[in-house]
């Protein structure tokens, strides 16, 4: 219910709510820097080269968690996620793509349809195994044609992989991340105590300096 109520507060087209996202996905960007910091192939770089390789703009943080909540409140993903739980989904099966990605507007709203699709056809496909319907669902309707850009970049459950299919890329599955600060939600303190301060201060006073400068440059790069 917590998280429905969060999905529906990322619609809002309201400005204090839209404020109020842009701070919880800097708070969460924070977070997912520390949590990066636990993999070995991420536990020796800097903040600002984490962030050089990462969606760090706050406002494009936003827009991206828009387009993926409007998946996971449609009937389609409803019914997906009853019958196949997150736990046991393999690479085969449909995933959300990770906002923290670094790629162009455009490629994320591709990897987003194509998500979506793949969603429409294991709807399609449960519903011939149960001898019923044609497959269309006027729920979140998209275009097979929009869009052939796979989401292979959104990785399996980080638990199930081993080191050997770690490369220097490697982004934690988006699930595995928000299931941590579900987990544990003093993770911040935990790590810094391990890794200490996330923040260098030779390179910013802050993260949000950190944040504004990549974000700055970032910005101009959107297709």
């Amino acid at each position: 219910e917590e998280e429905q109520q969060e999905l529906q507060k990322s619609l809002s087209k309201d400005w204090c709510d839209k404020m109020d996202n842009e701070e919880a996905e800097e708070k969460k960007l924070h977070s997912f820097v520390l949590y990066l910091k636990q993999f070995p192939v991420h536990e020796n770089k800097t903040t600002e080269e984490l962030l050089g390789s990462i969606e760090c703009c706050p406002k494009e943080l936003v827009r991206r968690q828009k387009e993926i909540s409007k998946g996971k409140l449609s009937k389609v993903y409803e019914a997906y996620a009853s019958t196949i739980p997150r736990k046991s989904r393999t690479r085969q099966h449909p995933r959300t793509p990770c906002k923290y990605a670094k790629m162009s507007r455009r490629g994320f709203d591709g990897a987003i349809k194509a998500w979506r699709r793949k969603l429409h056809e294991f709807g399609a496909e449960k519903i011939k195994e149960n001898g019923g319907g044609d497959g269309n669902n006027d729920d979140d309707s998209v275009s097979i044609a929009s869009s052939q850009r796979s989401d292979g970049y959104s990785t399996p459950s980080s638990s199930s992989m081993s080191m050997e299919e770690i490369d220097e890329n490697f982004l934690p599955d988006l699930y595995d991340f928000e299931e941590s600060l579900t987990v544990n939600p003093h993770q911040d303190k935990d790590i810094e105590l391990k890794f200490g301060s996330v923040i260098d201060l030779e390179v910013a006073d802050s993260m949000d300096t950190i944040v504004n400068n990549v974000d700055s440059r970032s910005a101009m790069a959107f297709d």
